[in-house]
C-alpha cells in the first residue's frame, strides 16, 4: 500500500472543513481551464507556504491509474515523496504527492481548494 496526499479535486471531503493533513513548503495555484479550473501546487521551500489535504491509501495498480489521470507521462506533474503532518497530532507522514511541472497562474493564498474564493 502507498499513501498518497490529495489536495484538490482527488479530496474525498468536498466541505469547506479544514482538511486533516499540510503539507509546508508548497503553494497552491488554480488553473483555469475553461469550465473546470484544476488545481495544482508548485514547490516554494518556505515553510509559511502550506497546502491542506487528505491522505489515501492505494494498491500499485490504483497508484498507476493515478500517474496515468495526473499526467505524469505526458509531463503535466511528477510524482514526489515528501512529508506531510497530522492536523491533531503533529505526526509525520511519508506519502506520495503529484507537484505540477510548468504553470503558474493563480495562487490560492488559504492553501485549501475549498476555500479558493
Amino acid at each position: 500500500m502507498a499513501k498518497v496526499f490529495v489536495y484538490g479535486t482527488l479530496r474525498e471531503d468536498k466541505s469547506k472543513k479544514t482538511p486533516p493533513f499540510i503539507l509546508f513548503g508548497y503553494k497552491l495555484f488554480a488553473y483555469p481551464g475553461g469550465n473546470f479550473p484544476f488545481p495544482y501546487i508548485t514547490k516554494t521551500g518556505d515553510t509559511e507556504d502550506k497546502v491542506y489535504g487528505e491522505v489515501l491509501n492505494v494498491n500499485d495498480e490504483q497508484l498507476a491509474e493515478l500517474d496515468k489521470y495526473e499526467g505524469v507521462d505526458r509531463g503535466m506533474y511528477s510524482r514526489e515523496t515528501v512529508g506531510v503532518v497530522s492536523v491533531t497530532t503533529q505526526a509525520p507522514v511519508k506519502v506520495f504527492v503529484y507537484v505540477e511541472k510548468s504553470l503558474h497562474p493563480k495562487a490560492i493564498p488559504t492553501g485549501n481548494w475549498f476555500r479558493r474564493s
